[in-house]
């Protein structure tokens, strides 16, 4: 139906450019059961194995372009599976697939995830060498041993070094979506202030009920910077 979002169901496809990014709003991807999906970035791709959950259980699912996304199932070729998703504009947001993700944090920034393939181990590393190894989990049922901590309000500050995956596995493919904050949004008359790294998200409706991202930018290159909404037709 016009300005619905797509739908796909096996074989799916989906090319995410530079300054876009895919949401996976909703999906009936299985808990734990993720054959067939494919996540492209770079030169590195995440396979998920039997312990990557990417349902949409706990939210949507975001990959920053450019990346590729597919889904073909492999051990069950008939099954199909539906995606609710969109490609929207974003800025500053990146995300990283492979065995072996590095992400540099700067002074003056603080890293912040969007999403990933939780559960992901984490081994953080400051300049005087010192380091720490923990998983960052979605999962509130997680009963893995050692230091689990959820994503929603965790940040890193810089400067210092991030690699995603576990070391001690033969395969330990992730994907990591991301971006450097600063300070919370404000607003300001008629205006938004963003301070650097802040996310900027404008959404659209069509009954004021039922809400989609239109567009998503990061205000990273500024001390700050203003935002306003402009309609035209």
């Amino acid at each position: 139906m016009p300005g619905e979002p797509p739908a796909g169901l096996t074989n799916l496809t989906v090319n995410v450019p530079a300054g876009k990014m895919m949401i996976i709003r909703a999906s009936s991807l299985p808990r734990m059961i993720p054959d067939g999906v494919r996540i492209q970035c770079g030169g590195g791709m995440f396979a998920p194995d039997m312990n990557s959950d990417l349902s949409t259980r706990c939210g949507p699912r975001y990959l920053a372009g450019p990346c590729v996304f597919t889904y073909a199932p492999e051990m069950f070729p008939m099954e199909n599976c539906v995606f609710d998703y969109d490609v929207v504009s974003a800025n500053g947001i990146q995300t990283e697939a492979g065995t072996n993700i590095v992400v540099e944090v700067p002074a003056g920034k603080r890293l912040r995830f969007l999403d990933g393939s939780y559960p992901v181990t984490l081994t953080v590393t400051l300049t005087n060498g010192a380091s720490a190894r923990f998983r960052v989990s979605s999962d509130t049922t997680d009963t893995a041993t050692g230091v689990t901590l959820s994503p929603v309000g965790f940040e890193l500050a810089g400067p210092l070094t991030v690699r995603v995956g576990d070391p001690t596995l033969l395969w330990n493919s992730s994907y990591l979506t991301y971006f450097f904050a600063a300070d919370v949004i404000q607003a300001e008359g008629q205006s938004i202030q963003s301070p650097v790294g802040s996310i900027v998200t404008v959404q659209k409706s069509v009954d004021l009920e039922t809400w989609f991202p239109a567009f998503i930018v990061t205000s990273e290159s500024a001390p700050k910077a203003f935002y306003r909404l402009n309609v035209t037709r």
